[in-house]
């Protein structure tokens, strides 16, 4: 982010906007390694096929697009 003008209040703005950023950036991480990591194991509970838990886990593809729209919030 490039401050444009000689306004120092527009810095905690910006500071803000950062701070908020990396939250949402955090989130996507975790959502993303937590669906990687819980899909093999309710596979190994029998609960969906083990095929799917092992694509649902490589298949990182298909939650990239759901990161981002969660980062468009």
């Amino acid at each position: 982010m490039v401050i444009t003008v000689d306004d120092i209040g527009r810095l905690a703005d910006a500071a803000e906007i950062g701070r908020r950023t990396l939250g949402i950036a955090r989130q996507g991480i975790l959502v993303g390694l937590r669906l990687s990591g819980a899909m093999p194991v309710v596979a190994a509970f029998g609960v969906i096929p083990l095929t799917l838990g092992v694509v649902s886990h490589n298949a990182r593809r298909g939650r990239d697009p759901q990161c981002l729209a969660g980062a468009l919030r």
